[in-house]
């Protein structure tokens, strides 16, 4: 009896596991195209600009001109790392006083590309307070108006920051 109960509920186990699996190839073609167009995007060796962000933290909302520039890949997960200006508190002799300066903050994060709910999507892991928000290639002159469509859709619209090509003057290339 104990053996029947046991092989029963090691089956029932790996039912359970199996079962959340995901089909990749029941996907169709036009999320495909998405998620390559994803891939292509992070996988560029061309840098990335913020163009919008939603719900951030008040601290990140006072930052500026966000760029991310990919720097490895792991056959699973695109590695970027970003740069932002931040205004930081400085005492610099002799004087000892305190002045406030725009310091580039680096950090990486790490996308991974796939299916959730059956859409295309991006998972980021980051060791910060990470947003919703909308990049586009430095190239671009705006973002293209299906973009803008799905950032309002998933980002809710609150407290929405959008960011220019200003930035670009303002950081300085090595």
């Amino acid at each position: 009896m104990n053996a029947r109960l046991f092989s029963f509920l090691l089956t029932l186990l790996s039912f359970l596991h199996c079962n959340g699996q995901y089909n990749f190839e029941g996907l169709t073609k036009r999320y495909r195209g998405k998620q390559a167009a994803m891939r292509n995007l992070l996988n560029g060796t061309e840098e990335l600009w913020l163009r919008r962000v939603s719900n951030a933290p008040s601290f990140l909302m006072a930052t500026k001109c966000w760029h991310s520039k990919r720097v490895g890949f792991d056959g699973l997960a695109f590695r970027h790392q970003f740069r932002h200006l931040q205004l930081v508190m400085g005492t610099f002799p002799p004087k000892n006083e305190t002045s406030y300066q725009l310091a580039a903050i680096t950090w990486d994060a790490f996308y991974y590309v796939g299916p959730r709910n059956r859409i295309a999507s991006v998972a980021v892991n980051a060791y910060d307070y990470s947003s919703c928000s909308l990049w586009t290639t430095a190239s671009s002159k705006r973002a293209e108006r299906m973009c803008v469509f799905a950032f309002k859709l998933a980002c809710d619209g609150a407290h929405i920051k959008m960011y220019s090509s200003e930035c670009r003057t303002l950081l300085k290339r090595r």
